[in-house]
């Protein structure tokens, strides 16, 4: 119980702080929120705006990982990726692109990590969701492996015809090779295994699910 109310307290501190940078965007104080960013991520991962943006998701994750017990790993995980997800506002309100893209690509990329643990339904509300932050992001400044690691999280929640979205820009940005047709072969393998209510639940109904392996592997292999 008491660790309980611990958490509860710490969403309800992350949630505050995340209102206090909105309300000062809202208000037009970008230096202001710039600097309650950066005082948030220094407490949480010992890093600024710029220099958390030249670390790695392992070795971030490795900062959040001395937090203490599993789920106060899970909700700081969390609040990060809330963190550079409003980082990508701010950047693209002082007109710097660069900085949005990149700061909305690392929080997609921390989110994903999270959510390869635990059940994105079950996260408190101040957390961005993938569809939010794919909407933010061309497909074409994704990374690959990026790309991939969208496909299965989509795949894993049985939203299977966005899954083969993912793929698709996947092929867009990767080099032909057996191992990569086997790789997009497969999933269609664990796909036509399915039921077909699955199936039409993931938007992908079977006449469609053949159809998108034949297309898949023609444009793989030309």
């Amino acid at each position: 119980m008491i660790h309980h109310d611990y958490l509860l307290r710490l969403i309800e501190e992350f949630t505050r702080a995340l209102s206090r940078i909105q309300e000062m965007m809202a208000g037009h104080r970008p230096a202001a929120a710039g600097e309650a960013l950066d005082q948030q991520l220094q407490q949480l991962v010992a890093a600024d705006r710029a220099a958390i943006l030249r670390l790695s998701a392992t070795e971030i994750l490795a900062r959040i990982l001395r937090a203490g017990t599993a789920h106060e790993v899970h909700t700081r995980t969390l609040f990060l990726a809330s963190l550079l997800r409003e980082s990508g506002v701010l950047a693209e309100a002082q007109g710097d692109a660069t900085l949005a893209q990149e700061s909305r690509v690392k929080a997609l990329r921390v989110l994903l990590s999270v959510f390869e643990q635990s059940d994105p339904a079950e996260s408190p509300r101040f957390v961005p969701s993938v569809d939010a932050l794919l909407g933010q992001l061309s497909a074409e400044c994704i990374p690959p492996d990026l790309h991939a690691q969208v496909m299965h999280h989509f795949e894993r929640q049985g939203r299977y015809a966005d899954a083969e979205n993912a793929l698709f820009h996947l092929l867009d940005q990767t080099a032909r090779s057996p191992e990569f047709v086997a790789f997009g072969t497969s999933f269609y393998e664990r796909l036509n295994a399915l039921s077909d209510a699955s199936l039409e639940r993931g938007h992908l109904p079977r006449p469609e699910l053949a159809t998108g392996l034949a297309e898949f592997q023609r444009r793989a292999t030309a």
